[in-house]
């Protein structure tokens, strides 16, 4: 992204609901913003003190260091969605047939969606969720979409890893949604961003958990969207999402 953010509010006021609506076009916008980040719903924020805030050390020495891994996953859309869902009274499809709608108050803010997820070369090897709530910081109409959110990854034979992550997806949002949105056509084009804007110091988000072969996990990660297409009629979206960690497994 051109620009990380260098502060966040408290993490109360991150809970807080967004104030006021301005209409049915900032509505979409943000549909279509959630919808890229393969969203899901809210939970507690949880930390990782001893990595918070600070680049890897073998990053600040220059070097990869000994015991550092570097690994992607992807996932292709809309081929590798599972589910998603929302409160129901908005443009973008709620799937598959029969899920919960998000009716509760606290959940207006919220999206969920699960994915697949692939390896580098192209095989399905887990499985994905991502929580995300809209953050109070958001303009729809300038085309500002700033959100928080959680990724748990799910790969059978080998654990868990977790990410907290804020994400600021206003290139996405101006580059992409906005002008599908002013000319009521579907975007077509190629698109690469850096979503992620924090919470560490050197812009990337943090590891803050893991099980299996992931246990005892420490390390950071990005979030990269290679869009190719929006269609602002359904809210439709085609592209690559990748998730891209460093990570050092303790004791190792």
């Amino acid at each position: 992204m051109d620009g990380k953010f260098t502060s966040y509010p408290q993490r109360e006021v991150l809970m807080a609901e967004i104030h006021g609506r301005p209409g049915k076009r900032g509505r979409r916008m943000v549909i279509g913003v959630l919808s890229a980040a393969l969203v899901t719903a809210m939970v507690p924020v949880m930390t990782h003190a001893a990595d918070a805030g600070r680049a890897d050390p073998a990053h600040e020495k220059g070097d990869r260091g000994r015991g550092w891994v570097e690994e992607s996953f992807f996932a292709e859309v809309p081929r590798d969605g599972v589910f998603e869902t929302h409160r129901g009274d908005l443009p973008l499809a709620v799937f598959p047939g029969g899920i919960a709608k998000f009716t509760e108050s606290r959940l207006q803010k919220a999206f969920a969606l699960g994915s697949k997820i692939r390896d580098k070369n192209g095989e399905v090897v887990g499985f994905a969720t991502e929580i995300e709530e809209v953050l109070p910081e958001t303009d729809f109409e300038t085309g500002k979409m700033l959100t928080h959110t959680v990724w748990t990854l799910f790969f059978p034979g080998r654990g868990t890893i977790v990410l907290n992550q804020f994400e600021d997806s206003s290139e996405v949002a101006t580059k992409v949604f906005k002008p599908a949105f002013d000319s009521g056509e579907p975007w077509t084009g190629r698109l690469n961003a850096v979503t992620t804007a924090g919470p560490r110091a050197d812009g990337k988000g943090e590891i803050i958990g893991g099980t299996g072969e992931f246990a005892g996990i420490r390390g950071s990660g990005i979030e990269i969207a290679d869009i190719r297409r929006f269609d602002p009629a359904n809210g439709s979206l085609e592209g690559t999402f990748e998730l891209r960690f460093r990570y050092h497994r303790t004791g190792r």
